[in-house]
């Protein structure tokens, strides 16, 4: 049985997942020793999304974010890394939102605008945390 340092939350939003990114974005972080502990998707519910985005309700952009990730299929991930560092690693190979987003990140190979970015990745281990309980409830996992 592997045992893991840290966790990590994310999800493929819908412009990576009309565009058929899935596989490659998923590749991405198994080469980087992440290991899949669960996966789902559909399109998700208004409610489940504005509870992941919660810390932005107050700023203007939140509505049309809600609007847009609620508007197609996304893909979610729970995943593990045996190094304690996983989300600052998740976030390196995320890469910034554009326009800052660096050729060889999944943003600065696929993302088309700030919002449209192709993925969300927890930015603390406590976000990661809440991200996993709100869409993984009790662990949800086979035994």
């Amino acid at each position: 049985m592997n045992y893991y340092e840290s966790f990590v939350f994310v999800m493929i939003k819908p412009d990576a997942m009309k565009k058929k990114l899935a596989g490659e974005i998923i590749s991405r972080f198994e080469e980087k020793g992440f290991e899949i502990l669960a996966i789902k998707g559909g399109i998700p519910s208004n409610t489940l999304i504005e509870n992941l985005y919660a810390e932005h309700k107050e700023k203007e952009f939140f509505t049309d974010l809600i609007e847009y990730i609620c508007e197609d299929r996304v893909c979610f991930l729970w995943l593990g890394h045996q190094k304690k560092n996983g989300v600052e690693l998740a976030r390196t190979l995320v890469g910034e939102s554009p326009p800052n987003s660096k050729q060889g990140t999944i943003r600065g190979d696929f993302a088309t605008d700030f919002r449209r970015n192709a993925i969300h990745a927890s930015d603390s281990n406590e976000s990661a945390m809440k991200e996993i309980e709100l869409v993984f409830p009790k662990g949800n996992l086979i035994k």
